[in-house]
């Protein structure tokens, strides 16, 4: 190439959503679990916020966000790890992840139009 010329590099197609498409997924989400009842599901691990500090001053905590498979909106907060059913180990989650969880629902509220559950005492059934 000769001195001085410049040649842009290809560009590959990115598919950005549009505000009414995200609209439209948050539309789709719906409650699961029953309020105060133990519910048993496979999630994945969407997004773990930054630390945020604990009001009781005993470490940080993190907001987890989950899905699962129908698309619901499923938030828990947590330390960097988590219980582990049937074994004295803990399980550290990073976005991403499929796990199996059994939690109690705390509540179900709409959030910009989006339907969430928040659960409480989350206990790692399995990995995926």
């Amino acid at each position: 190439m000769p001195r001085g010329s410049y040649t842009a590099p290809v560009a590959t197609e990115r598919t950005e959503l549009t505000d009414a498409d995200k609209a439209a997924l948050r539309a789709q989400s719906e409650f699961v679990g029953t309020v105060n009842a133990t519910w048993e599901g496979d999630v994945r691990v969407n997004h773990i916020s930054d630390p945020v500090p604990s009001q009781f001053g005993k470490g940080d905590r993190y907001l987890y966000l989950l899905g699962d498979d129908d698309r619901n909106a499923i938030r828990t907060w947590g330390g960097r790890t988590f219980a582990q059913e049937g074994s004295p180990l803990k399980v550290a989650l990073s976005k991403g992840d499929r796990v199996r969880i059994r939690a109690i629902v705390q509540k179900q509220e709409e959030y910009k139009g989006e339907k969430q559950t928040t659960l409480v005492k989350p206990v790692i059934l399995a990995v995926s």
